[in-house]
């Protein structure tokens, strides 16, 4: 098992690649390299693009790749430096001309993602209303785009749907009518829109788009950008893992990727610990047919699509320990249609996920979107999800009709402040973004000890069937506990609710808030809420006198106080109104490298009820926990002793 050492700076291919006669290139390193061995690279410094193809290491000798020397990471880059290649246009607009770009869908400035021009701008309007449209191939807006700029060329950006932001290339342009190639789901009078990625959006700094005619990318600015910091993105990964297995990743960062910074393709057991993934144009790392992924410790930031896109026959998804910040945070920059911009997303038959310890704040969609047999998703705190659309969760999961998953466990997560952004929605938006949330065809889920706090939503079940929803906490959201049966007749690929269980749980509910609502859909007998399943030996905490509600089929809501929901639906027929403190309780994190000892003012015991009465709790490197008072227990509620956010004070 040899080391071989790679220096852009002090090292030549001619040498023999050790440390003190390293290689120039990765690319002579993985032609040298065999199973077992590992590379170094020298830190300090940025590599090109990594292309890793037909190298298979194997259980007891993988490929290892690390960092060696002083400085920074090593940095593995996609981008391609324009400084010197700025040309002024005049009126502040400069352009980057370069035959060899095949997409731009990232541009930084000193290392921040810079989002691409639009119209209208901030604070103008976040989104102008569509007055009509043509499916989904026109829209109509008589107020604004009459006088307005030329935008053929460009694309339109549309809430076509509360959970979706959609692009499409702008075809025609009348004086009130944008034409473009349609894509699958129409436009929606009321709703909103702008129009991106043109030169004619470019007027204030930093504002940037991409013409592919031409190989351009246009750049407005009020000083010479040749002498600002800039990066384009030009090579479609900064690591391409192809056909080779076994492959351990340390302490590097990639960056710049048109595409997907990491893409794993064909490749098993590809392992990340302590890395970086930021500035990806789409997803920060994405799997096709790679089992056995893992993302351990380690960061991922300013990503405009999804963080972790696994799909495709890539099971055995880890991720442990790590930190997710603003992922799809721009609007428009992420990709269209439904599962997209979440910070992890599980496909369709990707079983065995772990999901655990990991910190999620500022998503466009979910925190975490999970599914697949055998799933666990463990210890997460999430914060600011639904940064950009209004219906999404913090941790959310999708059923499948004709195959149900089995064993998917969500525990132990805590979702703060995630309600949703309603602009571009029309008629009377709400704010839909969810804690957690179980939707169409979920099966065999169990959501347990989770708290959730000023979300739209706290917990929402949608057309389940055999879930259970025990010993939560929730407090503060529009509605506590939302259960929806919309499945009109049973009509579809789509399951009544039915066989759920919701118990033992703490709900309060504050001023003009629900505790419970009900909604049922369908034109048939039987359609009532009492055919759910079991609701019941929960403690509601509600300040108004009819904190329960139910929506039937005639389109009717009813308030009910809880002896009317008792004897109306037998619903909570065991269940308490004590009153629900939340200041009981502490949470600590650990985001260092070594064990860390927090101070305790009283006993207290963890959501195991394992008591800690020796007035500290040590923990280990990047863990943390949620204590509660023993005079308390079992009366948790939002840590208040954890700074929200605290991880991400500071990025790598």
């Amino acid at each position: 098992m040899a080391n071989w050492y790679v220096n852009p700076s002090a090292g030549s291919d001619t040498n023999p690649g050790t440390e003190a006669g390293p290689f120039a290139t990765t690319g002579k390193a993985i032609m040298e390299a065999s199973p077992g061995d590992t590379i170094f690279l020298a830190k300090g410094y940025k590599y090109p693009s990594l292309h890793v193809d037909g190298k298979d290491g194997t259980a007891g000798s993988p490929y290892t790749w690390d960092a060696y020397g002083i400085g920074t990471d090593p940095i593995i880059s996609a981008f391609v430096d324009p400084s010197g290649s700025w040309s002024d246009q005049g009126g502040n607009i400069w352009a980057y001309q370069n035959a060899s770009l095949d997409q731009v869908n990232i541009l930084a400035t000193s290392g921040a993602n810079q989002p691409i021009g639009r119209w209208p701008k901030r604070p103008v309007a976040e989104y102008y209303t569509i007055d009509s449209a043509s499916g989904n191939t026109s829209i109509t807006d008589n107020t604004n785009l009459s006088g307005a700029p030329n935008f053929v060329g460009g694309e339109l950006v549309s809430k076509k749907r509360k959970w979706t932001i959609d692009r499409s290339p702008i075809t025609g342009q009348t004086s009130s009518t944008l034409t473009v190639t349609g894509s699958d789901v129409s436009y929606k009078a009321g709703n909103g829109y702008f129009v991106q990625n043109h030169i004619n959006c470019l007027a204030e700094q930093g504002d940037w788009c991409y013409d592919a005619a031409t190989d351009t990318v246009y750049f407005y600015s009020t000083s010479d950008p040749n002498a600002l910091d800039t990066a384009i993105s030009f090579d479609e990964h900064a690591l391409h893992v192809d056909g080779s297995d076994y492959h351990a990743f340390h302490n590097l960062i990639f960056e710049g990727g048109w595409g997907h910074n990491i893409y794993l393709e064909y490749s098993h057991n590809v392992n990340f610990t302590s890395c970086v993934s930021r500035l990806a144009g789409m997803n920060g790392l994405q799997t096709y047919v790679a089992e056995n992924a893992s993302w351990v410790d380690s960061y991922m930031y300013d990503v405009n699509n999804n963080g972790i896109n696994n799909r495709d026959a890539s099971e055995g998804l880890t991720v442990i320990g790590s930190n997710f910040f603003r992922i799809a945070a721009i609007p428009g920059m992420g990709q269209g249609g439904s599962n997209q911009q979440n910070g992890i997303h599980i496909n369709n038959t990707e079983h065995n996920a772990l999901i655990d310890g990991n910190f999620f704040f500022q998503v466009g969609n979910c925190g975490v979107y999970y599914r697949g047999n055998n799933c666990y998703v463990g210890h997460n705190y999430a914060e600011k999800c639904g940064l950009t659309v209004s219906d999404a969760a913090a941790f959310y999961s999708f059923g499948n009709f004709s195959s149900p998953y089995t064993n998917i466990i969500c525990e132990y997560n805590i979702a703060f402040d995630c309600i949703g952004n309603i602009d571009g929605i029309g008629g009377t938006p709400q704010y839909d973004t969810c804690g957690f949330y179980t939707d169409d065809n979920c099966q065999n889920v169990t959501v347990r000890f989770n708290y959730a706090e000023k979300c739209g939503y706290c917990y929402y079940i949608h057309n389940n069937q055999n879930v259970s929803y025990h010993n939560n906490i929730g407090i503060d959201g529009g509605k506590i506990l939302y259960i929806s049966d919309d499945n009109v007749q049973g009509v579809g690929n789509t399951l009544r609710v039915r066989n759920i269980s919701v118990q033992d749980n703490i709900f309060k509910a504050l001023t003009g808030q629900k505790l419970i609502a009900a909604r049922t859909l369908g034109d048939f007998s039987g359609d009532d809420p009492f055919l759910y399943g079991a609701i019941d030996n929960n403690q509601l905490d509600a300040v108004d006198a009819n904190p329960f509600n139910v929506h039937l089929t005639n389109n009717y809501d009813t308030d009910f106080n809880l002896a009317d929901w008792r004897s109306t639906y037998g619903f909570d027929a065991a269940s308490t109104t004590d009153p629900y403190d939340p200041e009981g309780s502490v949470y600590f994190a650990n985001d260092t490298d070594q064990p860390k000892s927090f101070s305790l003012d009283g006993i207290y015991e963890d959501w195991d009820q394992v008591e800690y009465s020796t007035g500290e709790v040590i923990l280990n490197p990047n863990s943390s926990i949620l204590l509660f008072r023993v005079s308390d227990f079992p009366g948790p509620g939002y840590p208040i002793g954890y700074v929200r956010g605290i991880r991400f004070v500071e990025t790598p």
